[in-house]
Formats: C-alpha cells, structure tokens, sequence
C-alpha cells in the first residue's frame, strides 16, 4: 500500500510538469526537432529503442509526440503540438535521466594527485606556476566532496592536463578505478568543483541504471528546492551496503545526473528503504522537470541539430 503511495505522489508531482500551462488538450505551438543519438554508432534496433522510450517519456504525462526515423541516416524527426514553453521542451528532450552514484576516496586523495600532477608539469607550464595550482579557486564549501574548484572557462584546460597519459599514470594501479567529473555549475558561485570517483571492478558506478522506483520534487533542509527519490527493492539493499561502506570509510557518495555530480554527501550510518535526495541549484521547475525525467526512466544520449517552433492558428 505504502509504494501505491509513493508512486501516485510521484505521478502527481511529474503531471504538473504539463499541467498549469504546460501540455493540456489545447496547443499553440508546434515543435519540430531533429534529433541524433550521441552515439553515432547506434544500430537501427537502438535508435528504435531511443524513440521508443522518448516517447514514453512524453506520454507518460499526457503528451504525444511523434517520431520518425530519417531516411538514409541515424537522425529521428520529433514532432509535438504542445502549449508547454519551447525551452522547456527542449530541455525535457535532452535530458538523458542516467543516475549514478559512486564511492569517493577521501577528499586529501585528490589534492594530493594535483600535487603530484603539479611537480611532474610545472616545468611545461609557460607561466612558470604549477598548472593546476595556477587554475585553482578556494574550496567555497568545504563538504562538497571537492577540493579543487576552477573557473568554468579554465575547465577545458583542466579536462586537457587529465587526458594526458603521464598524468593519469600518477594513480598507479588505481587508474583505471578513477574516473574525473565536474560538478553542477551554480548560478551564486564563480567556479566549478571537480570531483575524483571510484569505479567498480567492471568500470562503472556502484550503483547506476534502474534503480529509481518513484522520484518527485521536494525541498531539502535549507528550504531550497530537492528530488527525493525511492529506489527499487533490489537497489535499496545495495545503497544500504553502500552508504554503509561510506560511512565506516568516512567517505562521502556522489550522487550524477548525465554525467555531472549535484551533491556529494557524507552519511552518518547506513540507509535503509532506499531513500536518497538530490540537491543543487534548482529552481522548482528545474527540480520537477529533472524529477519527472528520472521517474519516467532514462534515454540515451542525444544531441538536438534542429529546433524549430511554428504557432498554430
């Protein structure tokens, strides 16, 4: 009876989505997008799974789009009438949903990698100054699971140094148990923190894919805007032993969206029932759009070449 609950609280949550000037029974627009999965490689039985789920996703709420494979190529034509705002379209289009949550190390491991990083380039750097020294900005939250916090135009060159063999080989026998993601970029703060993950023996999170029963929208301790999630029964003896690695490690767990940590927590004992929430810079219709993208299941990654948006009359 109690997951009869949490799923129709959920449903609820992601319905607004489309309600209150959103998806209803009367457009105003029409939205026409071409769109390419990320990966280009795809075979005609993913890309139909691709479609398949987007639209799902859609209808899930009461909207229905159509979709079409382009002839000749591995682009797909989605078509919407719609009075929801086009951006707001388009963002839930592009939304992949993919959540993931890794081990950490302790927070000292990464400072220590720049350093060694640092001592091994500092001669290449034409500044003279050691390159990732040079680049970075104060930790302004001391529990983010970060250390290192550059600006965002600095990133590429942060991304660069990291692809090159001599510094990863810095890890010794842990680098191919590493893996390097940034975080959420904020709106109040002037830099973007990177984050240093631990991968499982098969080189992937240690707890990813279907593993959300219902998700919503909610708000955290600080009043601001939060996805609380339930995960499925499988998942949560899994997060309990996970967060209870954590807590015993005193470690902290990053939790990734698409590919970007939002939150990075301590925990003060195992957790139990599955339950887990996501925080960042949301506004409470970021929260709800990303919230409805989870519940509704991931798609793959796409990447949108056209967007066009025409009024109805």
């Amino acid at each position: 009876m109690f997951r009869k609950i949490l799923i129709l609280v959920a449903l609820v949550f992601g319905f607004s989505l489309f309600s209150c000037g959103n998806f209803n029974p009367k457009p105003d627009k029409r939205i026409q997008a071409i769109i390419q999965l990320a990966d280009r490689n795809a075979s005609s039985q993913e890309i139909d799974h691709a479609m398949l789920s987007i639209k799902r996703r859609f209808e899930k709420f009461g909207a229905y789009p159509t979709l079409e494979k382009v002839t000749g190529n591995s682009t797909i034509q989605f078509t919407l009438e719609t009075d929801a705002p086009a951006d707001r379209v388009r963002k839930f289009l592009s939304i992949s949903g993919q959540l993931a949550f890794y081990h950490m190390p302790p927070r000292e491991r990464l400072l220590e990698f720049l350093g060694e990083a640092d001592h091994m380039l500092r001669d290449s750097d034409s500044s003279g100054m050691a390159p990732f020294l040079r680049l970075a900005y104060a930790d302004v939250n001391g529990f983010s699971g970060s250390t290192f916090h550059v600006a965002a135009k600095d990133t590429a060159e942060v991304n660069r140094y990291l692809a090159m063999r001599s510094v990863i080989n810095l890890l010794g026998p842990d680098k191919n148990r590493i893996k390097f993601l940034w975080g959420q970029r904020t709106k109040t703060e002037p830099s973007i923190p990177l984050y240093m993950l631990k991968l499982n023996k098969f080189g992937k999170a240690a707890l990813e894919e279907d593993v959300v029963a219902t998700a919503a929208q909610n708000y955290d301790y600080l009043d601001q805007p939060s996805i609380s999630i339930v995960m499925t029964k499988e998942a949560s003896s899994a997060w309990e032993e996970m967060t209870g690695r954590a807590f015993k490690d005193r470690t902290q767990i990053a939790v990734v969206l698409d590919n970007v940590v939002f939150s990075a927590p301590g925990v003060n004992g195992p957790i139990q029932g599955g339950r887990s929430e996501i925080t960042g810079d949301f506004t409470v219709e970021e929260a709800r759009d990303l919230a409805s993208s989870i519940a509704s299941g991931s798609i793959p990654k796409i990447e949108i070449l056209e967007y066009h948006v025409m009024e109805l009359k």
